[in-house]
């Protein structure tokens, strides 16, 4: 890399590889980082057809990064995937106690427009609707950190301590054994997160 763009991408896909390896083996989530003509032929047939730029997406238990395309707030967002859908597959009833829980708030209400106009294909109410609502969520209250924004829904921010909650239960289960999970909340950045993932202290805070 020769200057901060090639060192930013460099570093972004040096990171995707390594979470991919690392979700791939904790959750057998495979990855792939592929261009964005393969993109359009992957999705042609789908609900979901590839729109330009877009830097990343997922499908059939699989995570595609978009080479070129893809940042670390991207990165973050589709990472919380595989964890959704564990939570979906494990309990569905709290899956969907969290997506009427997050419906409830004012931030909720402007995900579910957001989701619905960006993902015109998918049903409204579907599992992969909710998955997608709850996982934007992440995102949203990572940038609202992030950016120094205070929102005052109260209930957003306690949406969130539940579906945070909700996460360390599902990695406990799937990793099959006990593991302290403290230090890593919506804000945590890819760097962090990497070294958590890689190493034993992969932890979570409420």
């Amino acid at each position: 890399p020769n200057n901060d763009v090639e060192i930013k991408e460099y570093r972004a896909k040096q990171i995707a590889n390594s979470l991919g390896n690392k979700f791939k083996l904790a959750f057998g989530m495979d990855y792939q980082i592929i261009t964005e003509n393969e993109a359009y032929d992957i999705l042609k047939d789908t609900k979901t057809p590839y729109k330009k730029n877009a830097s990343s997406f997922y499908l059939n238990n699989k995570i595609y990064f978009i080479e070129g395309n893809f940042s670390v707030d991207t990165l973050v967002h589709e990472f919380g995937h595989p964890l959704i859908k564990g939570i979906a597959r494990d309990n569905k009833v709290l899956f969907e106690n969290l997506y009427f829980k997050l419906l409830s708030t004012a931030e909720g209400k402007d995900i579910f427009n957001i989701v619905s106009n960006t993902y015109e294909n998918l049903e409204q109410g579907s599992d992969r609707f909710k998955e997608e609502c709850l996982v934007t969520a992440l995102e949203r209250d990572a940038m609202n950190k992030l950016n120094n924004i205070i929102s005052d829904d109260t209930q957003f921010k306690t949406f969130i301590n539940l579906l945070l909650f909700a996460i360390k239960q599902i990695i406990n289960k799937v990793m099959g054994r006990k593991i302290e999970l403290k230090k890593l909340k919506s804000t945590t950045d890819l760097e962090e997160l990497t070294d958590m993932l890689l190493g034993e202290d992969f932890v979570i805070e409420n």
